[in-house]
């Protein structure tokens, strides 16, 4: 057998390159399956954290995964029936105002650019080249959400109930992991899957933080200065900025089509907020993620590139952590043969 000349570091790095391309291989064929995996497995890692906190005063492992599972979605369902009605509505009429502002070139109105018409022609070319692509990015949102409840449904149905099974058994799935590996392998294998799962857990919380934090500080602003849709482009913020880099061009274009008819004052402001909590955010990030796995910004644009062309759109937000499974394996199991070589 080809396993009998390789030394158990190799074994494990042979296993786990296959594990990981057969999941992988699986999400390309049955992508609705994938996510639903996904999903799941994003909700374990936050609901973890809560039931550790809960366990240091129950003490009982059982009574705090579940207490946590009841917190952590009964704060889902309240933000839902709270927060998804509103937005909607908000939502159908940004629509209206952004594909009015194209087709009405509304920016050729704003103070701001009276003094300077070059900017005026220039904002007028990059509108012509935004418009086709974004009023056809939001009618396909439009068609996904009028056709796609019941499938929605159907794909929150099962993420909760994998989820829920999930937080109960991965502690023990975790420790049978092992047997998956040749039992010459288990010590070094169960120490890698230890790490990178460490890895992941603390990059979706420290993303989810930092995106809840911009999400609500960019909401707050624009409610602060009157901008009627902050609900839709809070929760946009929240979304897009689970994007790492990406998502944040993503987010501020809807906002600067809304405040650019709002005069020169405010666009400042907007600049100047929006400055300021993506430094905080993105120092919060680095400061929760110290320590651990970290990914250059050009290693994250070139894997969101490629995981999105695979993938499509889900791909943008399983990109970076598809690169810290990469960049931990290359760490651990590539990078030290070529230092002996």
């Amino acid at each position: 057998m080809i396993l009998k000349g390789m030394d158990p570091k190799s074994k494990v790095a042979l296993f786990i390159l296959i594990y990981l391309l057969t999941f992988f291989l699986m999400g390309w064929i049955f992508p609705k399956i994938f996510a639903m995996l996904i999903a799941a497995l994003a909700i374990i890692f936050l609901v973890e954290p809560i039931a550790n906190i809960i366990r240091k005063y129950l003490k009982k492992k059982a009574l705090s995964s579940g207490l946590a599972l009841v917190v952590f979605y009964v704060f889902v369902v309240w933000i839902v029936v709270a927060l998804i009605p509103p937005m909607l509505k908000e939502t159908n009429t940004l629509i209206n105002f952004i594909n009015t502002f194209f087709e009405k070139e509304m920016w050729k109105s704003a103070k701001i650019f009276k003094d300077y018409p070059q900017v005026e022609e220039l904002i007028g070319r990059i509108g012509k080249l935004v418009e086709p692509k974004l009023s056809e990015f939001l009618s396909g949102l439009i068609t996904t959400i009028t056709t796609g409840v019941p499938s929605g449904i159907g794909f929150i149905f099962f993420v909760v109930l994998l989820s829920v099974y999930g937080v109960v058994y991965f502690d023990g799935l975790r420790r049978n992991i092992d047997y998956f590996f040749p039992a010459s392998t288990r010590s070094i294998a169960h120490e890698f899957m230890r790490r990178m799962y460490g890895h992941l857990q603390r990059y979706v919380v420290a993303v989810t933080l930092t995106a809840a934090l911009t999400g609500l500080s960019m909401g707050a602003f624009l409610k602060l200065i009157g901008v009627k849709y902050y609900l839709t482009l809070g929760a946009w913020a929240f979304l897009t900025n689970y994007i790492p880099i990406v998502g944040v061009f993503l987010e501020l274009i809807p906002m600067i089509i809304v405040i650019l008819p709002m005069g020169v004052k405010i666009l400042i402001w907007f600049v100047v907020v929006t400055t300021v909590v993506h430094a905080t955010a993105f120092i919060v990030f680095l400061r929760l993620m110290q320590g651990y796995s970290q990914l250059g910004p050009i290693a994250m644009i070139i894997a969101i590139i490629i995981v999105t062309e695979l993938f499509g759109i889900p791909g943008a937000f399983i990109a970076v952590p598809m690169a810290i499974v990469v960049r931990d394996y290359w760490t651990e199991f590539v990078n030290p043969r070529f230092e002996k070589m």
